[in-house]
């Protein structure tokens, strides 16, 4: 469940970063950061970083993550 409403909000916010979704979903930014392992490992996250800043790292779902998010349950099932 706690992957699927980091991806969530990933995909609904079509660029972010691990301390945006972490203070959104209120974890912590390791747990976010854990969580978003498993979504890269996965291939429904993907991250990357701008050259202007190289420190921040972004956030962008893929298309097998959107794809995944429109078949996953409701999440509050």
């Amino acid at each position: 469940p706690s992957q699927l409403v980091v991806l969530q909000e990933v995909s609904r916010r079509g660029e972010t970063t691990a301390g945006v979704i972490a203070s959104v979903v209120r974890f912590s930014q390791a747990t976010v950061t854990t969580i978003v392992d498993r979504l890269v490992e996965r291939g429904f996250v993907v991250r990357s970083r701008r050259e202007s800043d190289r420190r921040q790292v972004w956030l962008t779902a893929t298309a097998q993550g959107t794809l995944a998010l429109s078949s996953a349950p409701d999440t509050l099932q």
